[in-house]
Formats: structure tokens, sequence, C-alpha cells
């Protein structure tokens, strides 16, 4: 403990971490106990007063550590507040949008869209087309997507262009995220692009925002030699719907993948075509999660009373719980489906 004497004034400051703060002249007994916190007593012309100062929140602590002028210091504030997920601290943040340290405004932009801030999107927006730095760019096409609607949709097809790959894909993959149809025309031109992950990200794409116009080239890729676009081929088409599309998946049925195969048949089933059912019924006693789970989803789709017999077995014979209840639900599901048949 340090006393000073000023005129006639005492000040004494007492730190305490785990003790008990007490006002002058009180029992131990008259006083509740205090703990971890700064107490100070000063004593003036008699007259004692005692002001007791509480720790920091960690919100309050992570607000002191965005005003400083340590740009880690500064950074690090910004993932602490993004971890708090505090909507009170958007206004702050903001402010760090045009931070003159690229890590600190990268971390900025993704903590607004973690947070989905809505008032961040027209800057976050400038950003993704105009900041230097590529960390940026990425973190703010990303950032687009959790934050959600379409005023962003112009600046996400103008990225598409970016001179970074990272950045288009990005740019692709939150239009796909968010449906945004005004990026047909630029998404079917990137299908000629020669980048492969390029044109699965863009056929994906294609597929979200259900584009007919664009069942046609996607079709054209279904035999390709990547196993992942033709994947998407699949997923996309069935996803799009179009019956101008079955010509081709039924081609594709003969595909040597079985992961390629099953999105197929899964893409014939979503338009009521039942040529893959047999397929279903052999990966449903697959040992891999998806595959039998997809196959779950397809026999809940097309199924017949042969498929409802095979569902059951696969049931009775499944002891990993969360599968089981999802056996059960397209049990439910087909069963429900074959009543209405029954009555007929």
């Amino acid at each position: 403990m340090k006393t000073k004497i000023i005129s006639n004034t005492i000040v004494c400051v007492f730190l305490f971490s785990s003790t008990l703060v007490y006002g002058a002249g009180a029992k131990q007994s008259d006083k509740a106990p205090v703990k971890n916190e700064i107490s100070t007593t000063a004593k003036v012309n008699e007259t004692v007063v005692t002001e007791v100062i509480k720790p920091k929140t960690p919100f309050e602590a992570a607000l002191e550590k965005i005003k400083s002028d340590d740009p880690i210091v500064r950074r690090a504030g910004v993932v602490e507040i993004s971890h708090l997920r505090n909507k009170s601290a958007i206004n702050h943040l903001l402010k760090l949008l045009g931070d003159e340290n690229d890590s600190v405004r990268a971390a900025t932009v993704d903590a607004l869209g973690l947070l989905r801030s809505k008032e961040a999107l027209p800057e976050i927006s400038k950003l993704l087309l105009n900041d230097k730095n590529e960390t940026v760019r990425h973190t703010a096409a990303i950032a687009l997507s959790y934050i959600g609607g379409n005023e962003a949709g112009e600046a996400l097809v103008e990225a598409m262009d970016d001179k970074s790959a990272a950045v288009s894909y990005a740019a692709i993959r939150t239009i796909a995220v968010l449906r945004y149809t005004k990026a047909e025309e630029k998404l079917i031109k990137f299908l000629k692009k020669e980048d492969v992950n390029m044109r699965r990200s863009v056929i994906s794409a294609l597929g979200k925002i259900r584009s007919i116009k664009a069942a046609e080239s996607i079709a054209e890729h279904y035999n390709n030699e990547d196993i992942y676009i033709r994947r998407e081929v699949a997923r996309a088409l069935g996803e799009i719907s179009d019956e101008s599309s079955i010509k081709t998946l039924k081609k594709m049925l003969e595909d040597k993948e079985y992961s390629v195969q099953l999105e197929v048949v899964y893409a014939l089933a979503k338009m009521k075509d039942d040529s893959g059912l047999n397929i279903a019924h052999k990966f449903i006693k697959s040992s891999d999660r998806m595959m039998k789970q997809t196959s779950a989803s397809i026999i809940a789709l097309i199924g017949n009373d042969k498929s409802l017999k095979i569902l059951e077995a696969a049931y009775e014979a499944e002891d990993n719980p969360s599968i089981k209840s999802f056996l059960m639900f397209s049990k439910e599901r087909l069963a429900s489906r074959l009543k209405p048949q029954e009555k007929k």
C-alpha cells in the first residue's frame, strides 16, 4: 500500500485480487465481500469517500482495443467483437472500413458480415470492387453472402472479372447463395472458361438460380473428363428441373462413378422420373453416410411398395441413431405418398 499526503488530504489506493473491501470504521461483518475490484478510498477533511471501479466487460475491452494506435491490437479487438456477436458494435466497426491497415479492414469486413450488417452493404460492395488488397476483396465477396439481399448483386457480377481467381470464385459462390438471377447471362458466358474450377462453380451457380436458359449449355458438359464437373452437371440439371434435360440425364446413368450416378438419379427423381430407382435401392445399403441418405431421399420421392420394404430393412439394420432417424423420416414420406395411390 502506498500513501501520499497532499495538504490535509490522505489518499490510499488498495488493489485487491481476492480480498475484501470495507468502508472506514466498519466491522468486517457489516460489509459484503467484493472481489476482483479496484477500490479507491480518499480521506478529505475527515470525510471518507469510497469508489469501487468494476473491471471492463469483454465487449468494453474489445471496443477499447479497436481505438488503439497499434494495428495488431485494433485487429485483435475486431476479431473479439466478431466472436461476441454484439450488434451494438456495428457503428464502431463501420468507421474501421477505411482503416489504413489491410488486415484490420479485412477483419472488419468479416466481422460485419458475421453480424449480418445491412448498414455495411454499400461500403463492403465498394471494397469488393476497389480495395487494393486481394484479401480484403475476397473477404468482402464472402461477407456479402452472410449479409444477404440483392443490393450488392451488381457489384458481385462485376467482381466476377476480378484479376484474382479467388475473388472471382467467391463472387460466383455468393451469387449462387443469393440466387441473384440477373447474373444469368454473364454466368452462361463463363461456362466457356478453360479453368475447370471456374466452370464447376459457374455450373453450380446456374443450378442455384434455376436457369432454364442455361440447361442446354450445362448438359453439354455431361461427359466431361472431370468427375466433379459431371457431378455438378447432374445436380444443376436436377435443380433446374427442365424436362428437356431428361434425355441427357438418362445417358449419365451409365457413368462409371457411383457418386455421379446417384446425383443423376436424384436429378431425375426431382422430375418424377424413376429410371434410376434400382440404383437407389442398391446404395441404400452403402456404408457411406451421404450415399445412404441421398438414396433414402430418392426413394421417398419416387419409390414403390418394393422400395418401402427396402427402406424398412435398411432402418432395422442401421445402428447410427442419426441415420436411423433420417431413414424413418424417408420411410414415413414414402408411406404417405403411397397411401393415396392405394385408395385409387
